[in-house]
C-alpha cells in the first residue's frame, strides 16, 4: 500500500471511523445528542456549530460523515456541558446559555423544573403572599404604612427613580432609533407595584415612552379577580381597585426565566419587541427562590438584560421547596456567579436585594 497510502487509511479511519468495504461503520458507545444550532444563540460556539453543520456531507459509499465537526461535538469541545446537550435532547432546555458553571444531577433537577411547571400551568398558578407588592426597600428598613392604594413605598420608589433615570437618559434600539423603556416583574403575580408605577408613569406609557409587563408561570388575572376573598386570595377591595384601574398599562406574560428570552411585549406603535437583551429593569421577588435550576435560569435573566440593563434580585437564596435543599442550594450559588458573569454586581450596604448591572452607571441604589 505504501507510506502515502497507509497515512491516507489511518487518516480516513480517525476521520470517519472503521470502515469495511466502502461503507463507514460507526465506533461503538453511546450517540451524541443532536442539538439544534439555531438554539445555541449568535455565540461563536453556536457559529462554529452551524459552519460545521453546512460542511457535513455524505459520502459516495452511502456513509455520513461522523461526529468530531458535528454541532453536538463542537459544543462540547467549547465548553458546553454536556448535560446541557442532553437536557436539550429531552426537551428541558430549548436554548443553551453560554459559559455557565453547573450544580450536579442538572438533568434531574429539569425534570423536576419541567414537571412543576406542567402542573402550575394545568392547575393555575395562586400564592397567598404573591400580590407582587414590594414595599420593602432595596436595604433592610423598616416597612411604612401605605396610606393610599397608589402610594409608592420602599422598593417601589427605588424602581421609580430607576425608571425616571433611564427616561431621562432614553434608550435606543439596534438601528439606533428610540425605543421605549422596557421594565419586567418576572413572577410578579397580579403586579401591585408596577400597577402603582404604571399610575406614576401613565403619561409617560401613553406616550409610548415605557414599557411595563408582570411574567408569571400559569397566573391568569381575569381568574384571579373572579376569586377575590376566597381561599388563598386574600386581595384586599382597594387592591382590586388598582388593578382595575391600570391593568391596561401593564403587560402580562406566561414565561419562565428561560422562556422570558423568546417572549415578546407590544410597543405602542403595535410592533413585537422580544424581551431577550432589550430589558433595561428586571424586577424578581420571591419568585426564583423555590427554583430546582437557578444555575441556569439566572442566567438567562442575565441574559434578558439591555447593554444597560439592571437586575434587583430579591431572591438572593433558597427557600424551602421540593427536592434536594442541598443541591437547589448550590445550583442557586452557581446561578449568582453566572449572573455575576453577565452583569457587574453592584453592592448596596444592608441590601435585601442584589443589585446587577450591565452598566453600573445605570444602576441606581443611592439612598432614597
Amino acid at each position: 500500500m505504501g507510506i502515502v497510502g497507509g497515512l491516507g487509511v489511518r487518516l480516513q479511519r480517525l476521520i470517519f471511523g472503521e470502515t469495511s468495504g466502502s461503507n463507514p461503520v460507526e465506533r461503538s458507545g453511546p450517540p451524541a445528542p443532536d442539538v439544534d444550532p439555531a438554539a445555541l444563540g449568535s455565540s461563536p460556539v453556536a457559529r462554529q456549530a452551524r459552519a460545521a453543520a453546512a460542511e457535513r456531507t455524505v459520502h459516495s459509499g452511502g456513509g455520513k460523515a461522523l461526529g468530531l465537526r458535528s454541532p453536538q461535538m463542537l459544543a462540547v469541545r467549547h465548553g458546553v456541558p454536556r448535560e446541557l446537550l442532553r437536557a436539550q435532547k429531552e426537551g428541558h432546555l430549548t436554548r443553551i446559555p453560554e459559559g455557565v458553571r453547573l450544580a450536579p444531577k442538572f438533568n434531574e433537577r429539569a425534570r423536576q423544573a419541567a414537571e412543576y411547571k406542567a402542573s402550575v400551568r394545568e392547575q393555575g398558578e395562586m400564592w397567598k403572599v404573591g400580590y407582587g407588592d414590594y414595599e420593602l426597600d432595596v436595604l433592610a428598613a423598616p416597612p411604612e404604612r401605605r396610606r393610599d392604594p397608589f402610594q409608592l413605598l420602599g422598593m417601589e420608589r427605588r424602581l421609580a427613580r430607576q425608571l425616571e433615570g433611564m427616561l431621562e437618559r432614553g434608550r435606543q434600539g439596534p438601528d439606533g432609533a428610540p425605543r421605549p423603556v422596557v421594565a419586567v416583574d418576572f413572577g410578579g403575580m397580579y403586579g401591585l407595584t408596577f400597577l402603582r408605577l404604571a399610575a406614576h408613569f401613565a403619561d409617560r406609557i401613553d406616550r409610548g415612552e415605557l414599557v411595563l409587563a408582570v411574567s408569571n408561570l400559569g397566573f391568569r388575572l381575569d381568574d384571579a379577580l373572579a376569586s377575590v376573598g376566597k381561599g388563598l386570595n386574600e386581595l384586599s377591595k382597594s387592591e382590586a381597585e388598582v388593578i382595575e384601574a391600570q391593568r391596561h398599562r401593564v403587560q402580562y406574560l406566561h414565561a419562565d426565566a428561560e422562556e422570558l428570552l423568546d417572549a415578546q411585549v407590544t410597543l405602542p406603535n403595535g410592533e413585537p419587541l422580544t424581551l431577550g437583551g432589550n430589558v433595561d429593569v428586571l424586577h424578581e421577588d420571591m419568585a426564583i427562590c423555590h427554583g430546582h435550576r437557578n444555575d441556569v435560569d439566572l442566567a438567562f435573566l442575565g441574559d434578558a438584560l439591555s447593554d444597560k440593563g439592571v437586575c434587583f434580585l430579591g431572591s438572593t437564596s433558597t427557600h424551602f421547596g421540593r427536592g434536594d435543599e442541598a443541591l437547589r442550594k448550590e445550583a442557586h450559588q452557581r446561578g449568582m456567579e453566572n449572573l455575576a458573569a453577565r452583569a457587574t454586581r453592584v453592592p448596596v450596604g444592608r441590601e435585601k436585594y442584589a443589585v446587577f448591572a450591565r452598566d453600573t452607571r445605570e444602576a441606581d441604589v443611592a439612598p432614597l
